[in-house]
């Protein structure tokens, strides 16, 4: 699968998608906006909030899918992450956050917590306990945006 899916990123998307976020971005620094981007999630191959209950932990869309492999998902991410880290050094009025060190910690990724907990509703939407978990280090973020002498803000964009 994640050989299928990296075949499909192929130079001319992958130019696509760049021109594409460049053409945004002027427009919006160009407005005197910045903008906050939020990096590639994990993805899991099941539902991890509907997998939680113990009525459908045997249902076979649960299995084998709320956990993978952390390198796995950070080959996988690879090259969004490259493109944000150029347009970043390129966009003063860009800034990327990154949720996956907190959502992933280990060497395998789990759609849970420790506590068993869904950090996602489906397989790559955040839960509303997700959001929790990552709200601290996003309002440190923004708290850090604001003290600077920006002008305008706009935040978010996914």
């Amino acid at each position: 699968m994640l050989d299928e899916i990296l075949d499909e990123q192929t130079p001319d998307r992958n130019v696509q998608a760049r021109r594409s976020a460049e053409a945004v971005l002027s427009r919006l620094k160009a407005g005197g906006l910045y903008v906050l981007l939020d990096a590639p999630k994990p993805l899991f191959k099941a539902p991890a909030h509907r997998c939680s209950d113990w009525f459908n932990r045997m249902n076979p869309l649960c299995a084998g899918g709320l956990t993978i492999n952390r390198d796995v998902l950070e080959k996988l991410r690879a090259p969004q992450m490259r493109l944000l880290e150029q347009l970043q050094h390129e966009y003063s009025n860009l800034k990327v956050w990154d949720p996956f060190p907190l959502l992933c910690p280990d060497p395998v990724c789990s759609a849970y917590d420790g506590s068993h907990v869904p950090l996602f509703f489906d397989s790559n939407h955040l839960s509303a306990h997700g959001n929790r978990v990552l709200e601290a280090s996003f309002i440190q973020l923004l708290l850090q945006i604001w003290s600077k002498p920006y002008t305008r803000f706009f935040a978010s964009i996914h």
